[in-house]
């Protein structure tokens, strides 16, 4: 059995790491100087023809060194990206290694920009696969991983992208425990950077998915600000806010969000009521189409998400000897 630690260095490698500065010798100019004085003109000419030639073996020895620095990378990325797509195929297999997916999904999603086209699709195949059987704590990581995937050079793939919107949709009803900070950044990269990419149903099907979220997650700030972030910039979603759309109907239980149809966000008024007062505040700017307070704006859903917001109730005085 491995462990996932054993992954875990993956993580840590540097690949496509920034050319270092070259730190030359710290050169004194009045000797140079005093020796180029000495010289006649037949050793000047010889010593300018010898800078010349040093400069230009400096040169072909920094070319091949960065060949040879890239040829290791290529090998060291081919060999991580086997290492992660036979882990990949072998969870379906063989249950015991599902604890390894957790440092896989980081590591895809950390070298995404770096994969080449000839794994994508087996990788994306393989994702794929495994989605139907992770939980709602593992389903955000891999979906994660997969958009990190497609936004890269998988852009030029024509990948239909729909499973793992119909993944997403399923893993906001059943992750109310999971973590807010993967499900805001796989929301973010699945639905707020490709929401104009996006039909209008599967987006307002997702947007009131997210919203019921919003009532049962601890982290209901975070979740109801990238949430009301996403209602003021996106126009095709102003009709969740009108009543003359009560007439549609949302049916959460079909697992399509191009199918489940839409209705208003009645959630925004419920949480017009909540505990946590930036929440509330949030959620009534919605509602009521105004602007968001500046000072939640500058926010960031995924920094505000880690934090959790612990109301003190006061008890009435009446109550004191009871307490």
């Amino acid at each position: 059995m491995v462990h996932p630690r054993v992954l875990e260095p993956f993580l840590s490698l540097r690949l496509r790491e920034p050319k270092a500065a070259d730190q030359g010798h710290n050169i004194d100019l009045k000797k140079v100087r005093e020796g180029l004085r000495k010289m006649s003109r037949k050793e000047h000419r010889q010593h300018k023809r010898m800078r010349r030639l040093e400069s230009q073996l400096r040169e072909t020895e920094a070319e091949e060194s960065d060949i040879r620095k890239d040829r290791l990378q290529g090998q060291i990325l081919q060999q991580l990206l086997w290492t992660y797509a036979h882990v990949l195929k072998q969870v379906p297999q063989r249950p015991e290694l599902k604890p390894l997916l957790r440092p896989v999904f980081k590591g895809l999603a950390q070298y995404a920009h770096l994969v080449n086209l000839d794994f994508l699709e087996d990788i994306l195949d393989a994702l794929g696969t495994l989605l139907n059987l992770l939980g709602s704590r593992d389903a955000p990581c891999c979906l994660q991983a997969a958009f990190a995937l497609l936004s890269g050079q998988g852009q030029a793939l024509t990948v239909d992208p729909q499973r793992f919107y119909v993944a997403l949709f399923r893993c906001l009803l059943e992750s109310p425990s999971a973590s807010a900070r993967t499900l805001l950044l796989c929301w973010r990269t699945m639905v707020v950077n490709r929401c104009r990419s996006l039909s209008v149903y599967r987006l307002k099907a997702l947007c009131k998915r997210f919203a019921t979220l919003c009532l049962n997650h601890a982290h209901s700030l975070g979740l109801t600000l990238s949430l009301g972030t996403l209602l003021r910039s996106e126009p095709r979603l102003q009709g969740l806010l009108e009543v003359a759309d009560s007439q549609t109907i949302f049916r959460p239980m079909l697992g399509d969000p191009d199918h489940a149809g839409c209705a208003p966000l009645w959630e925004l008024h419920v949480l017009r009521k909540h505990y946590d007062p930036s929440t509330a505040a949030i959620a009534k700017a919605v509602a009521s189409s105004n602007r968001i307070p500046p000072t939640l704006t500058s926010l960031d859903p995924v920094r505000v998400a880690g934090k959790r917001f612990d109301p003190l109730v006061a008890f009435p005085a009446r109550w004191a000897k009871f307490c």
